[in-house]
């Protein structure tokens, strides 16, 4: 978590989807240790950023791209084209360590802060 202190000395604003919340807590649910996890979650992580919910401007993307990616033989998951629409929706760039899959959604700006 210390990463994440960093983070929010940035001059910038850090968002996180209620979608990801919802992944991060399935996360915890199944480690050894869920109730640390979700401690973590709720005393640094959350605290630190502001959560951005998939409405229906971010419904109407996620449906398109839906369409457009299935025509292609190119499905994604769900969870990852709800993301992806949240942050088209709100103009946003997603910062991920999951480049490889959100490279694939037209009209996405994508960022990757691992360090290789």
């Amino acid at each position: 978590m210390a990463e994440i202190r960093a983070l929010t000395g940035l001059n910038s604003i850090a968002f996180i989807s209620t979608i990801t919340v919802s992944g991060i807590v399935y996360g915890a649910m199944k480690s050894d240790r869920p109730e640390f996890h979700l401690q973590n979650l709720e005393k640094t992580l959350l605290p630190a950023v502001n959560i951005v919910g998939f409405d229906s401007k971010a419904a109407y993307v996620c449906g398109r791209l839906r369409a457009d990616l299935e025509k292609t033989d190119i499905p994604l998951y769900l969870a990852y084209l709800e993301i992806a629409s949240i942050a088209i929706a709100g103009d946003f760039t997603l910062v991920t360590g999951n480049t490889r899959h959100f490279n694939r959604v037209e009209g996405l700006r994508v960022e990757s802060w691992l360090v290789s």
